[in-house]
């Protein structure tokens, strides 16, 4: 089974769960996920704002494959996949912003590394550009 959580920010807003479901209606493997998600959020806005960059949007998916076909107390997490979905202003942005996902997952992001003890985690990043390029 999949078990996954989504937040959300925009304008450098803090992350909300998508759909807006409250953190009492999570159960305890997606309230992992969510802790997750949150952490590398929050790493990656503080190193965004050091570089004086507010992205439009930033939302932060993460699933987990858990070992049986329904959450139960005995589901255990086999792996994880994270989703960096950001829209930004330019390519000059999109760049920077890669790079800074890039320390969040692999660097700074302490729930990230925590996940990597239990099991894999992969991930994707997908950074769109809003506004035309100037000619």
């Amino acid at each position: 089974m999949i078990e996954k959580v989504t937040l959300q920010s925009f304008d450098g807003s803090a992350f909300r769960p998508a759909g807006d479901i409250p953190c009492e209606d999570l159960n305890p493997k997606a309230l992992l996920l969510y802790a997750a998600a949150k952490c590398a959020g929050l790493t990656l806005q503080h190193i965004l704002e050091k570089q004086r960059i507010r992205p439009r949007s930033v939302e932060i998916g993460i699933a987990g494959d858990l070992t049986t076909d329904t959450v139960q107390s005995e589901s255990m997490f086999r792996s994880f996949h994270v989703l960096y979905d950001v829209a930004c202003g330019d390519r000059k942005e999109q760049v920077r912003i890669g790079e800074a996902i890039r320390l969040t997952h692999e660097k700074h992001c302490s729930m990230m590394q925590m996940l990597r003890r239990i099991a894999p985690v992969s991930h994707e990043i997908a950074i769109v550009v809003t506004e035309p390029a100037m000619r």
